[in-house]
């Protein structure tokens, strides 16, 4: 999710996008929806402070450090979308 390979949390927001994670902990093999929100104000901080961008994600039930992403663009029709 960065500059570098086409993708940025911003425009994941922009594009409706939705990220879930998944950890590949064999003991764990749980997953959750990211909130792009709450990423990119940390990010947003991390940056303010002088510090990088490029930290790795931890799965907060394991500990994990085996993350995949993976992303699903909204297809509702915009008659059914939230407002932003």
């Amino acid at each position: 999710m960065s500059p570098a390979n086409g993708w940025t949390v911003q425009g994941l927001i922009d594009g409706r996008m939705e990220i879930h994670a998944y950890s590949h902990n064999p003991q764990c093999h749980h997953n959750q929806p990211l909130d792009l929100g709450k990423l990119k104000a940390k990010l947003d901080r991390r940056r303010r402070n002088g510090g990088s961008s490029d930290s790795k994600l931890r799965y907060a039930k394991c500990s994990g450090n085996r993350v995949v992403l993976t992303y699903t663009p909204d297809t509702a029709p915009p008659i059914y979308r939230a407002r932003s």
